[in-house]
């Protein structure tokens, strides 16, 4: 029965009932510190002091996401029961995992029985970590001193550029890569400063290429004394230095009779005081002299360049292997400039073979 009256700012209604329902069973229904939603008769949701409460499941698009037992759905899979010791999830009131209500200790890991019975334990190793861990620094690599533990190798690391091994390499194959080089250092190197690589080496390149430019020399290297002091090219004239050069080349020599040759050649770039220069001669030679090939050229505030051309222009591009080595060491000097420099080497050649 409804009815309303006012009190005051107060309207006092009783039940609602709605006109278009034609059996006038849908509507609100007030009673003492509650409130009923009701629909076809049948209360749907109901509102007092200590909570709301759904009797119908609540829907979206038709698709049921909160049951009248409180279980979640998610599309397929239901997010499931819960009780005061699982959470099981499910597809299709079917059980998928169940789930522990309360957490584990520190370091465990969930872990499953295979059947979806999923449970916090401790893994072996300690700690919940699997793995033992000693030596630890930035950029050693690490080994394994047995089935759980592992070591950082301080004579083993790797910066993601270089990879550093201080001891022997030992190896029962062979040692590829796809760009050769290499750099040997004295074995009584003592400095340790920044530079100390780079004041005494001998460095290795090997290029071969089926067609040789013949119209315009190919750069191949420059190297160049830098200042430890600054930093920066040296650009001083106290300095008396020189750095070898040692050249095996083996090819074809377009044009010319019995093309094919190999030779060994022999050189240094030197620096005296403010100026520079370099000489290059064969020392060695089977078929034709191919020396004019090579030629080396300033570059850089007091750096010089080796370049190639094949076959000086006389003839189309040629093939040839050029395995080259340069050695580098400390110069002479009036007040002590030949102390302070160390050498940048530049690859310059980065051609395809073919």
């Amino acid at each position: 029965m409804a009815y309303k009256y006012s009190s005051g700012n107060h309207q006092i209604i009783g039940d609602l009932s709605g006109s278009d329902d034609s059996n006038r069973d849908t509507g609100i229904d007030f009673g003492e510190d509650r409130i009923d939603f009701k629909t076809s008769g049948s209360v749907s949701f109901t509102i007092t002091p200590t909570g709301s409460n759904f009797e119908t499941p609540i829907q979206i698009g038709g698709q049921t996401i909160v049951s009248t037992e409180g279980n979640i759905s998610c599309g397929a899979v239901d997010a499931g029961e819960v009780s005061a010791s699982a959470f099981v999830v499910t597809d299709d009131g079917t059980p998928v995992y169940t789930l522990p209500t309360s957490d584990g200790t520190n370091g465990q890991a969930i872990v499953t029985d295979g059947n979806g019975e999923l449970s916090f334990s401790t893994i072996s190793g300690g700690d919940g970590g699997g793995l033992d861990a000693t030596n630890g620094a930035n950029n050693r690599i690490a080994t394994f001193t047995d089935s759980d533990s592992l070591n950082g190798e301080a004579t083993l690391t790797f910066d993601g550029t270089d990879l550093t091994l201080a001891g022997n390499l030992n190896t029962s194959g062979s040692i590829t890569h796809n760009a050769y080089k290499t750099t040997l250092y004295p074995t009584n190197l003592s400095d340790t400063g920044t530079y100390a690589l780079q004041r005494s080496f001998v460095k290795e390149f090997l290029w071969t290429k089926y067609d040789w430019s013949d119209s315009s020399a190919t750069s191949l290297f420059s190297v160049e004394p830098y200042d430890i002091r600054t930093g920066a090219p040296y650009s001083g004239s106290d300095l008396w230095a020189a750095v070898g050069l040692e050249l095996a080349v083996t090819g074809h020599y377009k044009g010319a009779a019995q093309g094919n040759f190999f030779m060994k050649m022999a050189g240094a770039i030197h620096w005296s005081g403010g100026s520079r220069s370099g000489l290059l001669s064969t020392n060695m030679r089977v078929g034709p002299d191919a020396s004019s090939w090579f030629s080396l050229a300033n570059s850089g505030t007091n750096g010089s360049t080796l370049k190639l051309q094949s076959n000086s222009g006389a003839w189309s591009g040629g093939p040839a292997l050029v395995h080259l080595k340069i050695y580098t060491g400390y110069g002479a000097d009036g007040s002590g400039d030949g102390k302070q420099i160390y050498w940048v080497v530049t690859e310059l050649f980065n051609g395809s073979a073919e």
